[in-house]
C-alpha cells in the first residue's frame, strides 16, 4: 500500500551528492569539499572544559572541546581555521584535532585557539564551524618547534579568515 517516489541525486560540479562522500571528505580533513556539498559550514557543538594548560603556557591558550554530539563525526586529525560560537558571539580562531603527539598526550582531543579573545568560558556551550584545514598532525622534536609552528599556522589561519570575509 506505499507508493514509491525516486528522488534525483543532488548534484555539485558534476558529481552526485551523498551522505557517504561527505563522511570521506570529512574522514580525510577535506572540509572545504565537505561544506560544498553540504552547501553550509560543517560543525560540531560541545562544552569548553579545562585542559593541562599547555597552550596557555606558551602563548597560544585554547578551550578543550568534550561532549560533542555522538552523531557528529569528527574530522580528520590536523590544524583548521573556524568559526567560532561562545557565549552568543562569533570569533574565528584554530582548532587543532588529534592526539598531541609533541608532548606524548594519550587520546584524541579537540581544542580551539580563538583570536583576539580572552575570557573565562568553561563549562559553557561552544559552536564549531570548520572552514578549511591548514596542515596534518605532526610531532615536533621540541616544545619550541611547536611553538614556532603555531605562529606560522596562526599566520596561515588569519590569512585564510581574511580572504573568506
Amino acid at each position: 500500500g506505499y507508493k514509491t517516489i525516486e528522488v534525483k541525486a543532488l548534484e555539485y560540479a558534476d558529481t552526485a551528492i551523498s551522505s557517504t562522500k561527505i563522511r570521506k571528505a570529512l574522514a580525510e580533513g577535506n572540509v572545504i569539499q565537505a561544506n560544498s556539498y553540504l552547501g553550509y559550514e560543517y560543525a560540531i557543538n560541545g562544552f569548553v572544559k579545562k585542559g593541562i594548560g599547555l597552550g596557555k603556557s606558551i602563548g597560544f591558550p585554547t578551550a578543550n572541546i568534550e561532549g560533542i554530539e555522538s552523531e557528529k563525526q569528527i574530522p580528520a586529525d590536523g590544524v583548521y581555521v573556524v568559526k567560532v560560537v561562545v557565549c552568543n558571539k562569533q570569533y574565528f580562531g584554530m582548532l587543532n584535532i588529534g592526539n598531541n603527539p609533541t608532548i606524548n598526550n594519550k587520546g584524541r582531543s579537540v581544542e580551539v585557539n580563538i583570536f583576539d579573545f580572552n575570557a573565562d568560558i568553561y563549562d559553557q556551550p561552544i559552536n564549531i564551524l570548520f572552514i578549511d584545514r591548514i596542515r596534518s598532525e605532526k610531532r615536533f622534536d621540541s616544545l619550541e618547534l611547536l611553538t614556532e609552528q603555531i605562529k606560522a599556522d596562526e599566520i596561515s589561519a588569519r590569512q585564510v579568515i581574511q580572504l573568506y570575509k
